[in-house]
């Protein structure tokens, strides 16, 4: 079984960023890639298709073999997805089939790129995506009378309308968010709303305030990789360099 298996690595590479997790005791830490060695067992989602070179001879690469599933999970995109997006459903779509309760639940990747995606009990829907907090801050840099907005990171402010330049070009990306993910979840009737991503834990606060129930995690990816893993795999999986 797979607890048996020592020394598993997931390696989640995406636009800009590339995040490794070592898994202890069934939960992912994230660590340096540096930790890896040959005996190793790592797995990669890889959106951009960078050749890692890593020490370990057991890896494996997960990719959409058929258009339709995504292992156990139907998936009605009619395009190839990325890997990580799938991943990220793949992890809700567990959620929904060991939780009755669930339904429909709504997805968000608050990175370079912000993807809004629906997941329910029949698979991976496919969502929208739209630039992410600080590409949509960068935009205002191309304006002539327009200044950069404030620090990386910064979450939105409640004090609607604002009064000055700065903080109205700064708040923009998020009241752009809060009011894509208000009109999925109330058009599309979402139980509840899965958070990842770098700006992720701003963005949750954004909706606390609109008591949508929702759940925050970072590792969500990983998760998908490693149960992505674990149910569809199975040890028999040949392992690939």
């Amino acid at each position: 079984m797979y607890k048996e298996i020592k020394n598993i690595f997931t390696v989640d590479v995406g636009n800009t960023n590339t995040s490794v997790a070592k898994w202890i005791n069934g939960e992912p830490e994230y660590c340096s890639i540096d930790l890896i060695n040959s005996s190793s067992v790592v797995i990669i989602s890889d959106v951009k298709g960078v050749n890692l070179k890593l020490p370990s001879k057991k890896v494996i690469r997960i990719n959409q073999k058929n258009l339709s599933t995504f292992g156990k999970m139907e998936s009605k995109y009619g395009l190839k997805a990325g890997s990580d997006r799938l991943l990220f459903a793949y992890a809700g779509y567990e959620m929904i089939t060991s939780e009755q309760r669930l339904k429909k639940i709504l997805l968000i990747d608050s990175g370079t790129f912000s993807t809004l995606d629906i997941v329910s009990t029949m698979g991976f829907e496919g969502g929208i995506i739209v630039p992410g907090v600080e590409l949509i801050k960068n935009a205002f840099k191309t304006g002539d009378q327009l200044h950069p907005p404030c620090q990386k990171g910064h979450q939105r402010e409640s004090l609607y309308p604002f009064q000055d330049t700065k903080t109205t070009l700064s708040q923009a990306a998020w009241y752009i968010l809060e009011s894509l993910t208000l009109r999925i979840v109330q058009e599309y009737k979402v139980d509840h709303v899965l958070i990842t991503g770098g700006n992720g834990d701003s963005l949750r606060n954004i909706i606390l305030k609109s008591n949508i129930p929702n759940t925050y995690d970072p590792m969500f990816v990983h998760r998908g990789i490693y149960h992505f893993f674990r149910n569809e795999l199975g040890q028999t999986e040949p392992f690939m360099k």
